[in-house]
């Protein structure tokens, strides 16, 4: 198996790319960024590759495992497989975009992605922790044809950095690319909860099957981003649960087995009930555009926020980085505390009441992790962990001091 983590390597390009966007925005004062906005994105997306380091040898285990057993032929790699690999796995993934778009459990996952009420780089990795596990399945009839998984990996990698680059408003419309690539003026229509731009555009790389298939929406008024019914938090745990939540509830309301079973597979926006009475699917204008603004607004707060958010960048890079030298233990530990502090995070940007405890709770949590990594993985760190603590509680202790 390919160990090499080709999102790791294209985080200099993601960087890269949102930092044009946002040198960008302070020269024309444009507004493309908004703060809490872009915590949350990143939450989300750092939350997903932190997962993932879990959930890959399960999900690739599994495309092997019907490689190795059940595969009709085996095709060797080489140029012309690769391509065709590549045009294949962006087929797989208009299909399970599309049933994300159109399947109560799917979209449970997927929604994640389209509660942003933005539209920019940052935007792109805003992920489901939880959207790999789902979308695995649309890709196993590649391994039934016989494309080995080192090759399914690399080129379905390639697929998803592709996508990055046309989630942003700078870009208009790049003339014949227009015809077959999908570019950032298709995309904006796939993110617009405007009633003609809903469920349009699905393609990854190619719009090509939008055309084929007859999902396929130009970009004509202006885009209003985000999902009918908002989640009022920039909690990624909150935001990665709460529509599966809604689902548990709804199907509370249903009495017949088989109903539940059927409302799980039902369209988003059905009424649970009994006879699975379908509303009209429109999306809801009167919902404001940016409904959920974050109680941090002042300098010293934004600062602490963004310092702790930075800090946890640069040990979610270590992670990833060196992930292969790592116990499970150690993964599992970095993991908790990447991922807890993520969440404290989103509860401070969301909740006022909260703040003294909950970061109190995070300080004491963060030390105790810290310290059994400490022991356990690079001791040269161990200067890095005590100037982190000195300083994560010094600012705490200065902002104790506002009345919140």
């Amino acid at each position: 198996m390919n160990d090499e983590n080709y999102f790791a390597l294209a985080i200099p390009f993601f960087i890269g790319g949102m930092l044009i966007e946002l040198v960008y925005q302070w020269v024309t004062k444009r507004a493309l960024y908004r703060f809490d906005d872009l915590i949350t994105n990143l939450s989300c997306g750092i939350g997903q590759q932190v997962i993932d380091i879990f959930l890959k040898v399960i999900i690739l285990g599994i495309y092997s495992w019907v490689y190795e057993n059940l595969r009709f032929f085996k095709i060797q790699p080489n140029i012309y497989t690769w391509i065709l690999l590549f045009i294949l796995i962006d087929l797989c993934f208009y299909w399970f975009h599309r049933f994300a778009h159109q399947v109560n459990i799917l979209w449970g996952t997927h929604i994640v992605h389209h509660q942003s009420e933005e539209f920019n780089f940052s935007v792109a990795l805003r992920q489901s922790w939880f959207d790999n596990l789902f979308n695995i399945i649309f890709y196993l009839p590649l391994a039934l044809i016989g494309f080995d998984t080192i090759s399914f990996f690399v080129l379905f990698s390639f697929n998803t950095i592709y996508q990055f680059i046309i989630h942003t408003k700078l870009i208009g419309q790049v003339g014949f690319l227009e015809y077959f690539l999908n570019t950032p003026s298709h995309h904006r229509v796939h993110h617009g909860k405007n009633h003609q731009y809903i469920d349009k555009n699905y393609g990854g790389v190619f719009i090509i099957w939008d055309k084929l298939f007859g999902t396929f929406q130009k970009e004509q008024e202006t885009v209003i981003y985000g999902i009918t019914t908002p989640i009022l938090s920039f909690n990624p745990m909150v935001l990665n649960f709460a529509y599966w939540i809604h689902l548990i509830k709804d199907l509370k309301k249903i009495s017949i087995p088989s109903v539940k079973v059927a409302y799980l597979f039902a369209k988003p926006g059905t009424i649970a009930s009994d006879t699975l009475e379908l509303p009209p699917y429109i999306a809801k204008f009167s919902v404001q555009l940016k409904t959920m603004t974050s109680h941090i607004s002042t300098l010293k707060g934004r600062l602490y926020i963004g310092w702790h958010f930075l800090l946890i960048i640069l040990f979610f890079i270590v992670l990833i980085d060196f992930e292969p030298f790592y116990t499970f233990t150690e993964k599992i530990l970095s993991a908790l505390y990447i991922l807890s502090t993520l969440t404290i995070l989103g509860i401070l940007l969301s909740v006022r009441k909260t703040f003294r405890f909950v970061e109190g709770v995070r300080i004491v949590f963060s030390i105790f992790i810290l310290w059994i990594l400490i022991r356990d993985i690079i001791a040269y760190s161990l200067h890095i962990i005590i100037l982190y603590t000195l300083i994560n509680s010094l600012v705490f202790i200065i902002l104790s001091d506002e009345k919140k």
